[in-house]
């Protein structure tokens, strides 16, 4: 099943993933929080602060979250993700407004270099040994 992709700007909300457990997940494998939190090994107020939005699903909820459910902890960190940056650009609006657009680029420089498509990209640290690239230090002729 392909992934749908979100289009900015949203005027409302992303679903927190807390709800998606509650109202479609636990429904349809015919789970009490009691017993979904007892299968997820986590206490009953655990659980029930995810489900009423109060609390983000951590990466270790969704790793329990996608094992319970047998998709994996990846769509329920995206969709926390997606929930979380939503509101904090609701917070930040006028703040982001303010800075500089395009910064690097007006000063000519460029953050091409800090990806790399490479998967085995690495530097020789000057005892003919290699070790990967860890952060932007590590660059090429740096």
């Amino acid at each position: 099943m392909a992934e749908y992709t979100i289009k900015r700007p949203l005027e409302r909300p992303p679903i927190h993933p807390g709800e998606v457990v509650r109202e479609d997940v636990l429904p349809a494998l015919g789970f009490s929080i009691s017993e979904a939190a007892r299968r997820l090994r986590v206490s009953r107020q655990q659980l029930h602060r995810v489900l009423a939005c109060t609390h983000p699903v951590s990466t270790e909820m969704a790793l329990r979250l996608g094992k319970l459910a047998g998709n994996g902890p990846g769509l329920w960190l995206r969709m926390q993700q997606n929930h979380d940056v939503w509101h904090a650009e609701q917070r930040l609006k006028d703040e982001l407004k303010k800075l500089s657009q395009g910064l690097w680029r007006e000063r000519g420089l460029a953050l091409n270099h800090l990806h790399t498509t490479e998967t085995k990209a690495t530097k020789d640290d000057g005892n003919n040994k290699t070790r990967p690239f860890c952060h932007a230090s590590d660059t090429p002729g740096s």
